[in-house]
């Protein structure tokens, strides 16, 4: 914030000098390092930017590092809880009628083996993300 005109003349003055040098990416970086601002711009633009932009660009930077995100992760549980609420339904109706007849360890249309190969894809972070849609 601006406290004074004094100020303001000097702040647009900067403005003024850092617009007429055509100031790139990097040198606006440096230049919030060399001012001890760095830090609290990330924040400011982290926070007050959408959700799914800020989950894009760290979906970019994991991938750059070779590693997952959260968003990822969570995706992946997504699948895995799927799947663990498929075998406790199966279990809960084995135990209710005590056999399966007709089954033959399929039900609902994917084997308990199948589901249990799902959980094990989607537990292995550094394998390539399942889709939804491919999902078995």
């Amino acid at each position: 914030m601006i406290n004074s005109e004094l100020d303001d003349f000097k702040f647009q003055l900067a403005i003024t000098l850092l617009k007429g040098i055509e100031i790139d990416g990097e040198s606006t970086e440096h230049l919030l390092e060399l001012i001890g601002m760095k830090g609290q711009m990330l924040r400011q633009l982290v926070m007050c930017a959408d959700k799914d932009d800020v989950n894009t660009l760290l979906d970019e930077r994991a991938e750059l590092d070779g590693t997952t995100n959260i968003s990822k992760a969570e995706k992946r549980l997504g699948f895995i809880s799927k799947d663990i609420k498929r075998i406790d339904s199966w279990i809960k109706e084995y135990v209710a009628v005590q056999q399966i007849e007709g089954c033959n360890g399929i039900c609902g249309g994917a084997s308990v083996i199948t589901i249990i190969e799902n959980i094990r894809i989607a537990s292995d972070l550094n394998d390539n993300e399942p889709e939804e849609n491919n999902w078995k």
